[in-house]
């Protein structure tokens, strides 16, 4: 695997330490249930923060590898280049609002030199943070879908063991839902107060899924990155 896409996995599964830290606290204090909810809250707040630097860190780092390796034109994945040119575009409207003669040919060259020559590129410009304030499903989907990856909930596959069958035998679950439920569940803590029924063994479950689901999304990107400096 990518050195760097591993450096920012296992920082984040390292992070995930901070998590158990707080369900291991709830756990402690099951009998008093101000402090119970209280850790119980706090540890699924830091968990979905965790995730989401999580994602865009290894987002950007995708992003950066691909630049690092220069490649020629005609072998950058064609999903990169159009959000690339997207976010150029949009640039160029400010430079022809400003009459600014030079920015627009760079920019009209540089688009020139993804799509029609072959030369070496190593410039993609795509957003890969999150809007302001929106954490949910499509976003997400949205981050994901530029840098080559369709539809992230579909492609990026979960499985857990089934403690009913044993340690050995796996099932997979719908991350999509478990996802769009504990980001439900994070915007009415942060937004209306509310205090969501959950237990510490939710969370660790939940924090086991996330970590599983980062290592797959990991391994999916270093898949691609793989393909297209081969």
């Amino acid at each position: 695997m990518n050195i760097e896409l591993q450096n920012v996995l296992n920082e984040f599964i390292k992070t995930l330490n901070e998590v158990e830290i707080l369900i291991t606290s709830a756990d402690a204090n099951a009998s008093e249930e101000e402090k119970y909810t209280t850790f119980n809250k706090s540890a699924l707040l830091l968990l979905t923060g965790k995730f989401e630097n999580f994602v865009e860190v290894l987002a950007e780092e995708y992003l950066y590898e691909i630049n690092r390796l220069n490649l020629p034109a005609s072998r950058i994945p064609e999903m990169l280049k159009l959000h690339h040119s997207y976010k150029s575009l949009e640039k160029l409207n400010i430079h022809i609002n400003k009459n600014d003669v030079d920015e627009i040919k760079k920019r009209f060259y540089e688009l020139g030199t993804i799509w029609v020559s072959n030369d070496n590129f190593g410039n993609l410009d795509i957003d890969c943070k999150f809007a302001y304030g929106k954490h949910g499903e499509n976003e997400f989907r949205k981050l994901f879908n530029q840098l080559g990856i369709n539809d992230v909930f579909q492609e990026i596959n979960v499985f857990v063991p089934d403690e009913t069958l044993g340690t050995d035998t796996k099932t997979q679950i719908d991350f999509r839902g478990i996802f769009n439920s504990v980001i439900g569940m994070r915007n009415n803590i942060l937004h209306q107060d509310a205090t969501p029924s959950l237990t510490h063994s939710d969370i660790r479950k939940y924090k086991t899924i996330f970590q599983i689901f980062a290592e797959q999304l990991t391994i999916s990107l270093d898949s691609q990155l793989s393909g297209i400096s081969v």
